[in-house]
């Protein structure tokens, strides 16, 4: 990996890790030829388009060009760092990077496994025709914790995703759910530190009021994050959505009257999986939200 895309964390992970071997494209190669006219789009950072592009190459690629996405340097050597010496099977792959400056300006790609079934956020969008059914998402939901969980306490440090919505899980050709896009990542507090202070970044609807108060970031915050998510899989709406009535615009405080009752709760479930699913199975759910 090049020395510029070293020490992207605020402290050295030298010595402890051991790093993944990412292939360094040329841009200009890929760019001129692949990103044409049949370019289709794909959901990115906070929620802007990300453009995919087919290689006529062994594998395909998914392709994240960083000049169109709302994303500086920093957050791009961010990923590559992270996703550069991690490695999970809920975790989106990277294989390679690009990073040239020339008479163009600043290119920077990075080049991911190719997820053909887009975000979590797209199937269970309500403009999505055919819903996730429930054992998908339940599935879905067990794919994303081990990816936290790998995350938090798999590996000798610790990554914080500080980003974990439904629509940086990524779904592959056999519905396996990964975690991606890991441009506001941070390393976790070091030993005899509870928490790291930091700017507050994310995306509203999903950070711990804590954090948000505050700007300590711990694993926590993520954990906060995965338990909205799982009420998005059972409701099948946003976290914060001002289309609807103002008393159900926020999904927390929308859900949380139905929670304690058994019959209040069904009003709460996704109505499009026209109930298709193990009452029992649902209402666990937001005991691991809590």
């Amino acid at each position: 990996m090049n020395d510029h895309i070293s020490g992207v964390f605020h402290r050295p992970m030298a010595g402890v890790v051991k790093r993944i071997r990412l292939e360094n494209f040329m841009c200009h190669s890929h760019l001129e030829i692949e990103l044409g006219d049949s370019v289709n789009f794909i959901t990115g950072q906070n929620g802007s388009k990300a453009p995919l592009s087919i290689f006529s190459m062994p594998r395909v690629y998914d392709i994240q060009n960083l000049l169109i996405l709302p994303m500086g340097h920093k957050e791009w050597v961010t990923e590559v760092n992270v996703l550069g010496v991690v490695e999970h099977p809920n975790l989106v792959k990277l294989m390679g990077y690009c990073a040239e400056n020339d008479e163009r300006g600043i290119q920077r790609l990075l080049i991911y496994e190719y997820m053909p079934n887009g975000s979590v956020e797209d199937h269970i969008s309500s403009q999505c025709e055919i819903p996730l059914p429930w054992n998908m998402r339940l599935k879905i939901a067990q794919d994303a914790a081990r990816g936290l969980a790998y995350l938090h306490e798999g590996m000798d440090f610790q990554i914080i995703f500080r980003d974990f919505k439904s629509s940086n899980i990524l779904l592959d050709d056999q519905w396996n759910a990964k975690l991606s896009d890991f441009g506001m990542a941070r390393l976790g507090p070091i030993e005899g530190l509870t928490h790291v202070s930091t700017a507050v970044v994310g995306t509203m609807g999903y950070a711990a009021p804590e954090y948000l108060q505050t700007g300590r970031l711990t694993y926590k915050n993520d954990v906060w994050s995965y338990g909205v998510f799982l009420y998005e899989l059972i409701t099948g709406r946003r976290p914060i959505d001002k289309s609807r009535p103002k008393s159900e615009q926020k999904l927390l405080d929308w859900v949380r009257p139905h929670l304690s009752d058994s019959k209040k709760f069904r009003l709460i479930i996704d109505p499009r999986l026209e109930g298709k699913y193990p009452l029992k199975s649902v209402q666990k759910l937001p005991m691991l939200a809590k």
